[in-house]
């Protein structure tokens, strides 16, 4: 019975590499991913503006065809960018999808655990609106961790320092974790609708995602 409940679903992975490129690292965790899910990974990138790696990214989609990149400079500071990147190619190409799966390539992801939760999930609503059809992943929805008064970091030296200029309060209101959350393919639309009418922000886990 689990079997054929996950086997009815459809899953897109988004893998997003933190602002460096090593496809081989990448690669062995998604790929399992890939593996038991049966359905697509996919990993989004900028523009790098060194040959060889530009050469080894047309290689990785000849092969693979798991590259989605736009035109941004691929660097830490423009996570937001490809975050929101995956949004609206969600949203175009893959918002019949039952769920998508956000995380970053340093995240390892119990796929048995996952998928177990998500039968859960789906059961759990099915049984709450007395209407079999009606599963989770129809709904708007998001499963993450979410950070409640995270203070914003005002040391210059800071990797993640944030002037009073750009954000003046002291903490940010709360957000989901950008390590790794799980949504449905109709609540991705909204996101990108909601994230094009927000002002840029670079931390990504405070604007990309929420």
């Amino acid at each position: 019975m689990f079997i054929n409940e996950i086997n009815k679903m459809n899953y897109i992975v988004i893998c997003i590499t933190q602002g460096h490129f090593g496809m081989e690292s990448v690669q062995d965790p998604c790929m399992m991913l890939n593996n038991y899910l049966f359905n697509q990974v996919l990993f989004f990138i900028g523009i790098t503006n060194i040959p060889s790696l530009e050469d080894s990214l047309a290689l990785e989609q000849n092969r693979y065809g798991d590259l989605v990149q736009e035109d941004y400079i691929d660097s830490y500071r423009n996570l937001t960018h490809k975050a929101i990147s995956a949004l609206k190619y969600i949203s175009l190409h893959c918002s019949h999808v039952t769920y998508v799966l956000k995380t970053d390539d340093d995240v390892f992801v119990n796929i048995f655990a996952l998928l177990q939760y998500l039968v859960n999930i789906d059961r759990n609503s099915s049984k709450e609106s007395g209407v079999i059809s009606s599963p989770r992943h129809q709904e708007d929805f998001i499963s993450c961790l979410i950070w409640h008064k995270m203070q914003v970091d005002r040391n210059p030296e800071s990797k993640w320092f944030v002037p009073n200029g750009i954000w003046n309060e002291t903490y940010f209101p709360p957000y989901c974790s950008g390590a790794a959350f799980l949504t449905s393919g109709r609540t991705v639309e909204k996101l990108f609708q909601m994230a094009s009418k927000t002002a840029f922000f670079w931390i990504d886990d405070v604007r990309g995602w929420n």
